[in-house]
């Protein structure tokens, strides 16, 4: 059973079942938005605290606790990093970018790095100038996509050679990393 999108705190929707509206809002906040921002630098904060909480204290329990906290601080800076320019670029381009229609063919991820409801595709773009990519997917918030062939629209930004963000009527597919073209 699903649950009704609710809205939280934050400004973002929650729930099973998001409309397209709502999903997109969501992207903007991650994406447009200061949350991600404020937390990489409020992570990085964390990791120079514990830095220098390790080097200022003078009991081992303290140091492994500092260690702990700086590390877990570090941690999560990284993985904001990481994939952080994926959110901001989909939200770019619920705002601009060229729209083509495309197919994808989802199935689960099967790979060793794939996360549980994470999905992975091979995209084959209909215009004749453009290349397939095989891509793997953030985990989708507010809608499952079925596994086999979609109609989608993949939409490009002017300096990315691949489609940032993919639009099938009943939600959106980020994509994680950078896609590997298929020839």
């Amino acid at each position: 059973m699903t649950s009704p999108a609710k809205r939280h705190s934050s400004g973002m929707f929650v729930g099973d079942a998001l409309t397209l509206q709502q999903q997109v809002a969501n992207l903007r906040i991650l994406g447009d938005g200061n949350l991600v921002r404020n937390m990489r630098i409020g992570s990085a904060l964390i990791a120079l605290a514990g830095l220098a909480w390790f080097w200022f204290s003078d009991h081992d329990t303290e140091k492994v606790l500092a260690l702990f906290f700086g590390g877990c601080g570090a941690l999560v800076c990284l993985a904001i990093s990481w994939g952080g320019p994926g959110f901001r670029h989909a939200a770019a381009a619920t705002h601009k970018g060229r729209r083509e229609p495309a197919t994808i063919v989802l199935h689960p991820g099967l790979d060793d790095d794939a996360r549980e409801g994470t999905m992975q595709g091979v995209l084959h773009p209909q215009s004749a100038h453009a290349h397939a990519w095989r891509m793997d997917f953030a985990k989708t918030f507010g809608w499952h996509p079925p596994e086999g062939l979609l109609q989608v629209e993949a939409v490009y930004l002017s300096d990315i050679a691949w489609p940032v963000l993919l639009v099938h009527p009943d939600g959106l597919l980020v994509p994680r990393g950078k896609p590997r073209r298929v020839d």
